[in-house]
């Protein structure tokens, strides 16, 4: 009995499908179509957000911290109520897509406990097509940049540095103006 559970438990992790990474994303280049999940079944998509400066961070569970000083400074430097900050669209992107089936729907839970206490809608990418389409890879943090007219205006996977971060707070400014 224990030989068929250890043979259903590989089976299943080999079922878990992970894309292919393509070539990182490209400042200047338009940004490619996404659909990211959140609340059981609904979807938010690049479309949606059209006229809105986007900013993306594509991340797993274990790398969710990497890029904390960052995160933390942009939602100070544009609260809800500044008028500003309607024309920014932040979209957190949690890869649910490595885990075998049974897990995903953990994966997709603990997205949502995090969100209740973050205050901040979190993404899930069940499929991993977002991730493979702007080059993001689950072992690190990537964050996305994405003018008003879908172009990709800054990308940058892994932490960024304390003396940039400034600086990528004043080019979203600059984006949304």
């Amino acid at each position: 009995m224990k030989n068929i559970y250890s043979f259903a438990v590989v089976a299943l992790m080999c079922c878990a499908v992970t894309p292919m990474r393509v070539e990182a994303l490209e400042v200047g280049q338009p940004a490619p179509a996404f659909e990211v999940s959140y609340d059981d079944s609904k979807v938010l998509r690049l479309a949606d957000l059209a006229g809105n400066v986007i900013v993306i961070t594509c991340e797993s569970r274990e790398t969710k911290d990497i890029n904390n000083p960052f995160k933390d400074t942009l939602l100070k430097a544009f609260p809800p109520d500044e008028r500003l900050r309607r024309k920014i669209s932040f979209v957190p992107v949690i890869d649910c897509f490595a885990y075998p089936w049974p897990i995903k729907g953990l994966c997709v839970r603990g997205v949502k406990k995090n969100a209740r206490r973050l205050k901040l809608q979190l993404y899930v990418d069940m499929t991993g097509k977002m991730f493979a389409d702007y080059g993001a890879e689950s072992d690190t943090s990537t964050v996305i940049v994405i003018d008003r007219q879908s172009i990709v205006r800054y990308v940058h996977s892994g932490k960024i540095a304390e003396a940039d971060v400034a600086a990528v707070i004043e080019r979203i400014r600059n984006l949304a103006k």
